[in-house]
C-alpha cells in the first residue's frame, strides 16, 4: 500500500472489533513507523504510552467520559510531548547522523548551537512540543490504516485526571489519546469538502482556481 492509498484508506468513524487483539509484532511496527514523523533537528519530542491491561483501559475510559470507541478497543495510546528532548538525547542524534552527513567538527559545534538557541527562543515548550507529538500522532493514524488497523483519535478527555493516573510528569503534554485496534466492519467512505473550499492561492480569501483534480480520494 502507497502512502497514498493508506491516506485514502484511513476514516474518521470506525467501529473497532473488541475481541481481535493486536499482536506484539504489529504493534511494535506501527509504533517504529510512528516515530519517523518530521521534528526540528529530528529531537523526536513525543513519548508514546501504551495501554493494553483491561484495568488500565477501563481508567482512560472512565477519563475520557466513557468514549464508546475505547470500550471497544483493545489497544489505547497516549500520545505525549516532551518538553526538553535536546536534554535528553541530542547527543545520541548527533552522533548517528554525523558520520551519514559526513559533517565536520565545525558543522557539528554549528548545530550544537542552533539547537540550544532554537530550544531556548520558542516562547510556549508546551505548544511546540504538542505540535510535534501531533505530526507523530498523524503519521501514527496513517501507518495503522497501511497495517489493516483502524486509529480513532479521541478528542473529549478529562486531561488532569488522565495525568495523574497514569503519572505523566509536568514536562510531557497529553497532546493525543487514540483507541487503536482492528475495524469490526468496512465503514463507507466520507465525502470531504472540495478545494475551492478549503484552499486560497497567494493571499487568504483569494479563491482556489487550479481545480479539484482526478484524485479518488474524494
Amino acid at each position: 500500500m502507497t502512502a497514498a492509498e493508506a491516506i485514502v484508506r484511513r476514516r474518521s468513524f470506525v467501529r473497532l472489533d473488541p475481541d481481535r487483539p493486536v499482536a506484539d509484532a504489529v504493534l511494535v511496527r506501527l509504533l517504529r513507523l510512528a516515530g519517523r514523523a518530521h521534528a526540528p533537528h529530528h529531537l523526536q519530542p513525543w513519548r508514546f504510552l501504551v495501554l493494553r491491561d483491561r484495568g488500565n483501559r477501563n481508567r482512560l475510559r472512565r477519563a475520557a467520559y466513557h468514549h464508546p470507541r475505547l470500550f471497544e478497543a483493545p489497544v489505547a495510546i497516549l500520545v505525549l510531548g516532551y518538553h526538553h528532548p535536546h536534554q535528553h538525547h541530542w547527543g545520541e542524534i548527533r552522533e548517528q547522523i554525523k558520520g551519514p552527513l559526513q559533517l565536520s567538527p565545525e558543522d557539528v559545534g554549528r548545530m550544537n548551537v542552533e539547537v540550544l538557541l532554537d530550544h531556548a527562543a520558542e516562547p510556549d515548550l508546551v505548544a511546540w512540543a504538542c505540535r510535534h507529538a501531533q505530526a507523530a500522532a498523524t503519521t501514527l493514524m496513517i501507518a495503522a490504516s497501511d497495517l489493516g488497523l483502524a486509529a480513532a483519535p479521541i478528542d473529549r478527555v478529562n486531561a488532569p485526571v488522565i495525568r495523574q493516573t497514569f503519572g505523566i510528569p509536568d514536562d510531557h503534554s497529553l497532546c493525543a489519546v487514540i483507541a487503536l485496534g482492528y475495524p469490526a466492519a468496512d465503514p463507507p467512505e466520507l465525502p470531504c469538502l472540495p478545494l475551492a473550499e478549503i484552499c486560497f492561492q497567494e493571499h487568504f480569501g483569494q479563491p482556489w482556481t487550479l481545480g479539484e483534480g482526478d484524485d479518488p480520494a474524494c
